[in-house]
């Protein structure tokens, strides 16, 4: 079973993997400035939305369909109060890796960044390095490609692990069953209506 968490962003994009149990994680980081032209503003999203991809369904060989994962969760679109021309590019960016999901059938949530925060830590306003420090009592074996970005790597880790909490019973959860988790995982149920089960 393969699950995948998406911490979408226009600077430090964290991705995760849970593959039978094992966490892997890596970053794209990407530099840009929002007066750039619209080439270049296309050419940067293009970029990291092909890593994005790469990771999640791998390489796709003579046009056959990848190995999609079992489930993908990323994080929801949120209006950070930054100003409307970077909200636009993180919409446009997100819709462009949903929509390419969505079109090769893989099953889709997302979490708001709360709800990452909260199952990680039990603290839906938790700061950059408990997740990643929460990330690592979580999962023991996990290490951060790169520690410069570990914070984006976490987030990402703590979205593939409601994942994987949506798509096993809490009995065979490899971390703790907390009261805490179990509701984020009620409420991505109830208010997604995921009637349709993982492949």
């Amino acid at each position: 079973m393969k699950i995948v968490g998406i911490d979408l962003s226009l600077t430090g994009t964290g991705l995760a993997s849970i593959v039978d149990g094992i966490p892997q994680t890596k970053a794209v980081v990407s530099k840009g400035e929002q007066a750039d032209p619209l080439e270049k503003r296309f050419d940067r999203q293009s970029t990291i939305c092909n890593h994005v991809l790469d990771f999640t369904l791998g390489y796709r060989v003579d046009g056959q369909r990848p190995e999609s994962p079992d489930l993908v969760v990323i994080e929801s679109l949120f209006n950070s109060g930054t100003f409307a021309g970077s909200l636009i590019d993180r919409a446009g960016l997100w819709w462009r890796i949903v929509g390419s999901l969505l079109v090769w059938d893989v099953l889709v949530v997302h979490a708001t960044p709360g709800q990452g925060k909260m199952f990680l830590t039990g603290a839906g306003n938790a700061d950059k390095g408990a997740m990643a420090m929460y990330a690592s009592k979580v999962w023991s074996d996990w290490e951060p490609v790169t520690r410069k970005n570990a914070n984006d790597e976490a987030d990402a880790l703590a979205l593939a692990s409601i994942g994987w909490a949506l798509v096993t019973p809490p009995s065979a959860w490899p971390f703790e069953q907390t009261k805490y988790r179990e509701k984020v995982v009620d409420d991505l149920r109830k208010k997604q209506d995921l009637v349709r089960e993982p492949a």
